[in-house]
């Protein structure tokens, strides 16, 4: 047998081994399929294979019975491409699926996490919900049938002082004077809670404020304690912020008149108020010359109700500085106290800077 015969031969043989080797790939890709119109198109891919590869096998039995010239050699190389071609075509195709799989199951992991997530975000904002309709119930709890009481207690007080006040005499009178301002105080005390409970309930939008005149807006309302105690309170250039004005009004007042609350015995309220640009915030500074704030207490003081002095030296109810932590945090800020004992304070907060503009 010549050499062209046996290598006509081998070529086809090898042809067929790998037209087989493409029918067992094309088979692992029909079992992947799903879809059924492509299952049709790898099926008769499938069928087309299978005829190549008998195809091959007559190829060669022909080649051996004797047809020695060059058309054999030829055939037997095309065939030899030709399901060279189709291997390649087979695994790529295989390689595809593989991968589609591997991102399918990628992009379901991922539905599924986010399915888990929008779940616990509904259990979140229904738990929220309810909350907000317990505060809501709270809210009308402390305006309307905690009031109530207490107004009952005043209105007797005050027939009794009419009725009765002559006949109590000085000790009884002292009585009902306790009576009157403990009933005072607790109304004050659930006014300054409801403040409290309200403040960011409503949604309104930012608006345009400038500090400057904020500042002095609130200098005037205190001019009664400013002239009291004889402060000075000196001013910076403030800036011109998008911000919620009644509530950064009724920060700087309640930083302001603590400062002048809390002044030395012997000396007049001195206070500054500054603000300088750091990044996206502004951060501003009322500085006192006052009694000061030991490091223990330093965070305590922006709890609700907690108070370092007792109402005999200082009065309040003790909820001012919470109001400014949650003001500020409206703002997407922070607040804290630098101080030193018998030196003064510097109360810092900072306020984002939001790019609104006038329409």
């Amino acid at each position: 047998m010549s050499t062209d015969i046996v290598v006509t031969i081998a070529l086809v043989l090898a042809g067929g081994a790998i037209m087989f080797l493409a029918i067992l790939g094309t088979r692992r890709i029909f079992k992947l399929l799903s879809n059924m119109k492509y299952r049709r198109n790898w099926r008769l891919l499938l069928y087309l294979m299978v005829f190549f590869f008998l195809g091959y096998l007559v190829t060669a039995y022909i080649v051996w019975q004797g047809f020695t010239d060059i058309l054999n050699l030829l055939t037997g190389i095309v065939f030899f491409f030709g399901a060279t071609f189709v291997y390649i075509v087979v695994q790529s195709g295989l390689y595809t699926i593989h991968d589609l799989k591997t991102k399918t199951a990628d992009t379901i992991n991922q539905a599924q996490k986010l399915k888990l997530s929008q779940e616990k975000l509904q259990l979140i904002n229904k738990a929220l919900n309810t909350q907000n309709q317990e505060l809501e119930q709270f809210n009308y709890i402390v305006s309307h049938d905690l009031q109530e009481p207490l107004r009952t207690i005043s209105s007797v007080i005050h027939l009794m002082e009419l009725e009765y006040g002559k006949k109590l005499g000085k000790e009884g009178d002292q009585y009902l004077t306790f009576i009157s301002e403990a009933s005072d105080r607790m109304r004050t005390l659930i006014k300054s809670l409801l403040n409290y409970s309200r403040l960011g309930e409503e949604d309104r939008p930012l608006e345009k404020v400038d500090c400057n005149m904020l500042a002095e807006e609130v200098i005037q309302s205190l001019d009664a304690i400013i002239r009291e105690n004889q402060a000075i309170i000196t001013v910076d250039t403030l800036p011109v912020l998008y911000a919620y004005r009644v509530e950064m009004m009724q920060l700087f007042q309640n930083l302001l008149s603590n400062a002048i609350k809390f002044h030395k015995k012997d000396a007049p309220p001195e206070i500054s108020i500054s603000a300088n640009k750091e990044g996206a915030y502004w951060k501003f500074s009322f500085t006192d010359k006052g009694i000061g704030i030991e490091e223990e207490y330093r965070e305590k003081i922006f709890v609700i109700f907690q108070r370092l002095h007792s109402k005999g030296e200082y009065e309040g109810t003790g909820i001012g500085l919470a109001h400014c932590k949650k003001i500020v945090e409206m703002h997407q800020g922070k607040i804290w106290v630098e101080s030193e004992t018998g030196e003064g304070s510097t109360f810092h907060f900072t306020i984002l800077e939001n790019k609104l503009r006038d329409k």
